[in-house]
């Protein structure tokens, strides 16, 4: 049970962490300070 808990945990923070590294990512290029990606 602990492991499985422990296992959930990790996956919820590394959600967090891709998140808030995409909303980051947005924020740079809304204001400019990081030229738009062109695909």
């Amino acid at each position: 049970m602990a492991e499985v808990k422990s296992d959930s945990k990790r996956g919820v923070s590394l959600d967090v962490y891709a998140v808030a590294l995409a909303l980051i990512l947005a924020l740079l290029v809304r204001f400019n300070l990081l030229p738009p990606v062109t695909w």
